[in-house]
């Protein structure tokens, strides 16, 4: 994980540490940073799961049943899938 970016960008992952939500492009290029530690969780290479925790908490600071479900392996890909869990007050209605 590249850490320096991820700590310049950490005061919006934290919900009440921000005046404004991070941006969409903020969030893919943290995603970014993140991949490689998620690949390596989902493909048993380490048991570490900070990268994931770091991920969810992003999430939750957009809407707090959001979570991220992730699947996949080297051979096909990864898929990340965000879901609201069940929870109607994580849906968007327009």
């Amino acid at each position: 994980m590249n850490y320096n970016i991820l700590i310049a960008n950490i005061h919006t992952l934290i919900p009440g540490q921000s005046k404004k939500p991070m941006t969409k492009q903020e969030f893919w290029n943290v995603f970014d940073i993140l991949r490689p530690g998620l690949e390596q969780l989902l493909s048993g290479e380490t048991k570490d799961y900070t990268d994931y925790n770091t991920l969810s908490d992003m999430l939750v600071f957009f809407n707090e049943h959001l979570v991220p479900e992730i699947t996949g392996d080297k051979k096909d890909g990864y898929t990340l899938i965000i879901s609201c869990d069940g929870f109607r007050q994580g849906t968007y209605h327009w």
